[in-house]
């Protein structure tokens, strides 16, 4: 592996970490162009249009199509959030952050029965 200079040069890392940074921007690399929905009230959303949202160290390299919210959308995204903010806010605040009780993640990043 030739010599780059990252956060991790900076001290003597084990070469493991570089494989797994590689393998892991491997799979990044894979999904670059995908296009994203919005997620409201736990379901997908087309939007009103999508807008490609571009690298900005390489403008020729699509990161992603993202979509963009209209006005039905971001009411949608209130009505969803008031209805969900009687329940939410009795949570305790680890469950608030997307953490099971152990400390553990749920799958997601809410809490069950939020997303």
């Amino acid at each position: 592996m030739s010599f780059r200079l990252t956060y991790s040069t900076m001290f003597s890392p084990p070469e493991e970490l570089h494989t797994r940074f590689e393998s892991a921007m491997a799979r990044t690399r894979a999904q670059l162009g995908a296009r994203h929905t919005l997620y409201i009230g736990g379901m997908e959303r087309g939007g009103h249009h999508s807008t490609p949202k571009l690298n900005p160290a390489d403008q020729g390299e699509v990161l992603g199509e993202f979509a963009a919210a209209g006005a039905r959308d971001a009411d949608a995204a209130l009505s969803a959030a008031h209805g969900a903010w009687p329940g939410w806010r009795t949570l305790p605040g680890a469950l608030r952050r997307g953490r099971g009780p152990d400390g553990g993640h749920w799958p997601g990043s809410a809490a069950p029965g939020l997303r």
